[in-house]
């Protein structure tokens, strides 16, 4: 039934208002959901917009973005500036006497 697809604006504000007595909130603070249901497990979602007409406000959430592991550790490990060889330099042998 469509009412159990939709939160209603009581349920929010009540869990909007447990989270606010319990950590100091940021009004300009980015705000996201985490949602989950028996298809997708929970992960957390964007606020893409927020849209009203007459009695009902509707706000479109953007999925999570997928990364790439190996591609953000190689760009994380490329910026890092103390990174120290680990070999000799070339011009060193290993066998020399």
């Amino acid at each position: 039934s469509p009412g159990d697809d939709y939160m209603t604006s009581a349920k929010f504000l009540k869990i909007f208002d447990k989270v606010r007595g319990m950590i100091p909130l940021t009004v300009d603070a980015e705000i996201r959901v985490e949602y989950g249901d028996e298809n997708f497990f929970p992960s957390t979602y964007h606020v893409r917009s927020v849209t009203r007409d007459q009695n009902t406000t509707r706000v479109l959430l953007a999925p999570p973005q997928t990364t790439c592991k190996a591609r953000d550790r190689r760009i994380a490990a490329s910026s890092a500036t103390d990174l120290q060889p680990c070999c000799a330099p070339a011009t060193e042998s290993c066998c020399a006497p």
